[in-house]
């Protein structure tokens, strides 16, 4: 959905763009918008792009939601 959100929706694109420059890893719309997520390294870094996303006037909520859970990661099964 995020191609037919930005078509109805031009400025969130301008958002997720305020994400990258702050350092966001990956951005997307959810759903039909206006709500965007961002993928960052760790909390400190997800402050920052919080920060930017505010200070560039694209959005007007910025949340940082913690993800205690690890990454994805390679299994092997032993014989």
């Amino acid at each position: 959905l995020q191609p037919a959100a930005l078509s109805l929706r031009p400025s969130l694109a301008a958002t997720l763009a305020a994400g990258a420059e702050a350092g966001a890893l990956a951005a997307l719309v959810s759903g039909s918008g206006p709500t965007t997520a961002f993928l960052v390294a760790d909390e400190s870094a997800a402050r920052k792009v919080a920060d930017a996303l505010l200070a560039s006037g694209t959005c007007r909520n910025a949340r940082v939601a913690p993800a205690p859970a690890p990454g994805a990661h390679v299994v092997t099964a032993s014989s």
